[in-house]
């Protein structure tokens, strides 16, 4: 390991495992806030620290639970949920194709839906 890297290691531990801001690291080290920025991207691209992000997975019974209780709660017939994803667009989506299969489900048939855009007739 050269001294570069060995500086690397030190700034990485500051910020990731003692939780230190830039900033502070900056003031500490006698640097400028985006040089500490600089080296953070460094120190993620020789990879001196790994970054991973896990994904929880919920299971179906955890939904279903969980819609029970809300339910019962609420005092709803109905509850849907949808899992979180940091895609607010996917969120939507999901919640949209969600509320169209109700939709295409509980809606008589020649019913008109007012929209805040207009209406919209249903089959």
């Amino acid at each position: 390991m050269n001294y570069n890297e060995m500086i690397l290691t030190e700034i990485a531990k500051m910020y990731y495992q003692q939780g230190l801001s830039q900033k502070i690291i900056a003031a500490e080290l006698g640097l400028s806030r985006p040089t500490v920025s600089r080296m953070m991207r460094q120190i993620r691209d020789l990879q001196i620290v790994e970054v991973t992000i896990r994904q929880f997975e919920a299971k179906a019974s955890d939904f279903l639970e969980l819609a029970g209780r809300v339910s019962l709660k609420l005092k709803l017939k109905e509850v849907f949920l949808v899992p979180h994803s940091p895609n607010s667009g996917l969120i939507r989506k999901n919640m949209g194709k969600i509320g169209a299969e109700w939709l295409n489900t509980n809606i008589k048939k020649k019913l008109f839906l007012a929209c805040p855009g207009g209406a919209m007739s249903l089959p």
